[in-house]
């Protein structure tokens, strides 16, 4: 790794850690996440605030051990009237430990100028670039972002675009190896409940590299926010190269960053099913439901369902979740794919 590099990441780690420490009371969520199965167990730290998203993890598979360390965080600028973006993974396995860093800095208005590197040990790295334009027009939000992305030598063009307002957004970005599309809508308030449902199909199959596509669609009767809402959804249009806080995704295969357990994504009922198709002409399908069917103060919390999978793997989901003053207690066991997840977070 070139001298430069390591700078740009030894900053990266130190803003990412520095800052939340800024913070105001009740501004700060600390949360650890640990998930067992026969095949793997997990165990994740991270820390979330308004202007930052991190964390440490690690991961125990066949006797080998990963270890993952990342984090997002928006520095405003007050007195430029501006703010930076910065991204920062880091991915150290026995074989190889491989890194990624992001910038976007806000220029006027509407434009926002990045890049970044993804450096890998054992081959080569990628190396992008950024323009961002973002407007809105009455209730309207229009963002365009195109990148140019370097790797192996070839250069790489993307384009991504994305339009919303408060309930509704639909978005689509396309490089020479992947095309991503997400359709999102939330309701307004029913009574008690308000549905919202959201759809990404990510084709991996145009280049030279053919991939597997993918689509999921997640529904919840009850929208809370968190990852059904717009602000993480754009990063999945975006993709891997295009900076979003606070839902950064990264190219690395392992992430501080995770899908939320679909038992967490609302209230009442909440959906998500998987559709994977592979270069092969295999498949692969998962559908996972849960009700709540109860909504006293202790009693609201618990949740149960299932989950098909299309190897044969069948089981109950079963949990429960619980907010005590600051405090938030969540497990759940996923007998379709024997996998306990354990969460607690307090907010500081």
């Amino acid at each position: 790794m070139s001298k430069l590099k390591q700078y740009a990441l030894t900053a990266m780690a130190l803003a990412t850690l520095l800052f939340p420490v800024k913070a105001k009371a009740g501004d700060v969520t600390v949360e650890s996440s640990n998930r067992i199965n026969s095949e793997q167990t997990s165990n994740d730290l991270n820390l979330y605030h308004s202007n930052f998203k991190g964390g440490v993890g690690i991961r125990e598979k066949d006797n080998k051990t990963t270890k993952v360390v990342g984090g997002v965080a928006r520095i405003p600028q007050k007195n430029l009237d501006t703010q930076l973006d910065l991204g920062f993974n880091l991915v150290d396995t026995p074989t190889a430990t491989n890194t990624e860093f992001q910038s976007l800095l806000k220029v006027g208005d509407n434009f926002s100028l990045g890049g970044g590197f993804t450096d890998l040990e054992n081959s080569k790295g990628i190396q992008y670039g950024n323009l961002r334009w973002e407007k809105m027009y009455g209730n309207l939000d229009l963002l365009l972002n195109g990148q140019v992305k370097q790797q192996n030598g070839n250069i790489d063009p993307g384009l991504a675009a994305i339009i919303s307002n408060k309930v509704s957004m639909a978005g689509i970005g396309h490089d020479s190896e992947q095309i991503r599309a997400v359709i999102d809508y939330i309701s307004p308030q029913l009574n008690n409940i308000r549905p919202a449902i959201s759809v990404l199909h990510v084709n991996n199959r145009p280049g030279e590299k053919d991939g597997p596509d993918f689509t999921m669609l997640n529904f919840t009767l009850g929208y809370q926010g968190k990852f059904m809402s717009h602000t993480a959804r754009k990063a999945r249009v975006l993709g891997t190269t295009g900076m979003w806080v606070p839902n950064y995704i990264t190219s690395l295969s392992e992430t501080y960053n995770r899908i939320m357990e679909s038992p967490r994504l609302g209230k009442w009922i909440n959906l998500r099913a998987i559709n994977t198709e592979f270069p092969d002409g295999s498949d692969f399908q998962r559908v996972q439901g849960t009700i709540a069917p109860f909504q006293g103060k202790y009693t609201k919390g618990f949740f149960v369902g299932g989950a098909h999978q299309s190897n044969a793997n069948t089981g109950l989901d079963i949990g429960y979740q619980i907010k005590i003053g600051n405090l938030n207690l969540y497990i759940e066991h996923d007998r379709s794919i024997k996998t306990t997840t354990c969460n607690a977070s307090m907010k500081f």
